[in-house]
């Protein structure tokens, strides 16, 4: 579980590198992200509260990232 928790929010580094590096943002949705980021936001907020480090550990990877991706999608 443990590797999935880090793997996981690791998937979202091509459409990082979509955005970042070839400055394409076309068929990316900012709604789209920005609901991503929210559930993420609650989940870690869960799992801080029940005081689950896995949960906290992949909730926090997966805002990150997703966070990046609605960020860049503002930026280009």
């Amino acid at each position: 579980v443990l590797v999935a928790a880090v793997v996981g929010p690791l998937m979202t580094l091509p459409q990082v590198q979509q955005i970042y590096v070839h400055r394409r943002t076309d068929g990316v949705s900012l709604a789209t992200w920005g609901l991503y980021c929210f559930s993420s936001a609650i989940w870690l907020a869960y799992g801080v509260r029940i005081k689950d480090k896995l949960l906290v550990l992949a909730s926090f990877l997966w805002l990150c990232m997703e966070s990046l991706v609605a960020l860049g999608i503002l930026i280009y």
